[in-house]
């Protein structure tokens, strides 16, 4: 997910950097002032160069915007080819002025009004520079992303505006923006005015609306406590090192924020979806119920409200049945869209759903299956919900009435489908573009019948961590019903699901934030069950009747699902909760079984 912890850097790495820092502080040329002020922003210097040394080993090509000496040398020391993009402002010792490519100002930079290079950059550093652009800094991220090589980094370094001494100023009233700069003339990085402050959650938003996806969002120390040069009182100069402690101890109230970004997957094949109209979408259908249903199906997506050039549907189908094609056929027929078919083995699966991504024409892929009725306006609500950062949409499945109800299935296998959680295959749309090159869906669940629990939700957390935003649009509905299973197959059908979810749950860790209760149990109903077990148990070993208050949780839960008069429906009682327990006794062991494999509890 967006903001993933930081990456872990070699043993060594960071020593290495540092004594390579103190040698060429030694030895470099120039005066006193500049040297500390130089020792000053030290501790930024080391942490870009870790960050670039783990992203990318030497030689690679680098470009750094508005760059300190200190930073520069140690690259070129490093081993790296070295471009910089000057500002006025700053200032380079003599022989780095070789590596000058540009000389920019701020506004250009905002405006996005820079040349790119013939051959692009592996990586991209650019240290203490977004907060002094007008503007949001979007225009000017977006096109210094076409610099990058696809599996390039650019390294960010921005002011945090949590950082101790804004918190501080603020509390006391005074204000945050007297904070900088610390020297009127830098010798160090160029003084450039501080226009704004991100908040992370506001700069994660920003690079991703850019194009890029995270691989690293950290707060580091970005200068010592104070610059030896300059005299402190004994009182002021406890202060400040006793801040740069505690800045150490608490790493969201640091100098700065450190992002390692990367273009996201497909970006730069990806192309703008409503660049000429409507974007082109392909409805993928799964053909699993009989043909009257498909017919419902492909009828009511022919009636879209929806271009009919910019739409057309696959049928995935096993071909086993003549009926099933001669309902596509009238269908494409009476209609104006594209209607074809797909055949395979397992069209339910995602194998056959990767390929009819693969065959499909349009930029968006919509997938569905026959069990769902479709309303007319849900094509058009999906192409809305697409904009130039989102990759997987998914909306609400409301249950037909007479399905097989849903207290008789896994908790949180249907009911709800939690938004930004589960991606029901049958309401559910992609970027196609990105899905395919992601790898699509995760085809090891196709050797599995049932299909495991959560196979369709792993794609779009799997965008979501490469990059591409995850929506859940209320309007985008659709109608579905639930067939009653056949008898006395329900118990491996209910056991496959448990014993899926500890695995889906171990996948996709937000399912544990989301889909459980605390964090445990598969929902209030396995826990309420699996206290009327320890009751039981308890009431067994113990022999104290007591106990078994432990099961009033249980039963009253799904005390709303009888009817206690007339005494006759008091049969219809007893076996309803006879199926209850039945099922709760599959889904325990299922989980426990689960939860051995995946080594997750799950209960």
């Amino acid at each position: 997910m967006i903001g993933a912890a930081p990456v872990t850097k070699p043993a060594g790495v960071r020593d290495e950097i540092r004594r390579l820092a103190d040698d060429i502080l030694d030895f470099l040329q120039v005066t006193d002032r500049v040297y500390h002020h130089l020792d000053f922003t030290k501790p930024l210097v080391l942490e870009l160069a870790a960050r670039l040394r783990v992203a990318q080993t030497a030689p690679g090509r680098v470009l750094i915007i508005g760059s300190d000496s200190l930073l520069a040398h140690l690259l070129l020391h490093l081993g790296y080819s070295v471009d910089l993009w000057h500002f006025a402002q700053g200032h380079l010792t003599d022989d780095l002025f070789s590596s000058i490519r540009d000389t920019v100002t701020p506004q250009q930079l905002a405006d996005a009004d820079f040349s790119l290079p013939d051959e692009p950059y592996d990586v991209i550093i650019v240290p203490l520079i977004l907060e002094s652009l007008p503007g949001d800094g979007k225009p000017f991220l977006t096109r210094l992303r076409q610099a990058l090589r696809p599996n390039g980094h650019l390294i960010l370094a921005t002011t945090n505006v949590s950082r101790l001494d804004i918190r501080l100023r603020s509390f006391l009233g005074l204000n945050p923006a007297t904070a900088y700069p610390k020297f009127q003339v830098s010798l160090s990085f160029p003084p450039l005015p501080r226009l704004r402050y991100f908040h992370r959650d506001e700069l994660l938003s920003l690079v991703l609306r850019a194009g890029f996806q995270v691989h690293e969002c950290s707060y580091v120390v970005a200068h010592a406590a104070c610059s030896t040069i300059d005299p402190f009182p004994p009182g002021p100069y406890a202060m400040l090192q006793a801040g740069q402690a505690i800045m150490r101890l608490v790493p969201p109230t640091r100098h700065a924020i450190l992002l390692d970004l990367a273009p996201r997957v497909a970006a730069y094949e990806t192309p703008d979806l409503k660049a000429n109209g409507d974007p082109r979408v392909s409805v993928i259908v799964s053909h699993c119920r009989g043909e009257h249903a498909l017919r419902e199906t492909l009828s009511a997506l022919g009636d879209q409200d929806y271009p009919s050039d910019r739409l057309e549907v696959i049928v995935l189908h096993d071909g086993d049945l003549v009926a099933t094609q001669n309902v596509i056929r009238e269908i494409a027929e009476r209609t104006s869209i594209t209607v074809r078919e797909l055949i395979h083995d397992s069209p339910e699966g995602p194998a056959a759903r990767n390929a009819a991504m693969r065959a499909a024409t349009g930029d968006i892929c919509a997938h569905t299956d026959d069990a769902c009725r479709i309303p007319l306006g849900w094509v058009r609500t999906i192409a809305a919900a697409f904009d130039d950062t989102t990759g997987v949409v998914a909306g609400p499945v409301v249950e037909i009435p007479n399905s097989h109800p849903d207290f008789l299935v896994l908790p949180g296998s249907r009911v709800g489908w939690d938004p930004q959680v589960l991606y029901p295959i049958f309401n559910v749309a992609y970027r196609r573009q990105p899905a395919l090159v992601s790898g699509g869906f995760d085809e090891d669940a196709n050797e599995r019948d049932p299909l495991p629990f959560g196979w369709d939700t792993e794609l779009a957390w799997r965008l979501n961590q490469l990059g591409w935003d995850r929506r859940f649009v209320k309007d985008m509905f659709l109608f579905r019903s639930y067939e009653k299973p056949k008898r006395l197959t329900w118990p491996r059908t209910e056991w496959q699901l448990a014993q899926d979810l500890p695995r889906a749950v171990s996948r996709v860790p937000a399912l544990a934030e989301h889909h459980l209760t605390l964090r445990w149990f598969a929902s209030v109903k396995t826990f309420t069950f699996d206290l009327l077990i320890v009751g039981l148990i308890a009431a067994l070993v113990g022999r104290r009747r007591r106990y078994l208050l432990l099961s009033l949780p249980w039963i009253g839960y799904y005390s709303k699902f009888i009817d206690l008069w007339p005494i006759t429906c008091w049969r219809g009682n007893v076996r309803l909760f006879t199926q209850l327990a039945a099922r709760h006794v599959v889904w325990l062991g299922g989980l426990i079984h689960g939860s051995v494999k995946a080594r997750r509890l799950v209960l």
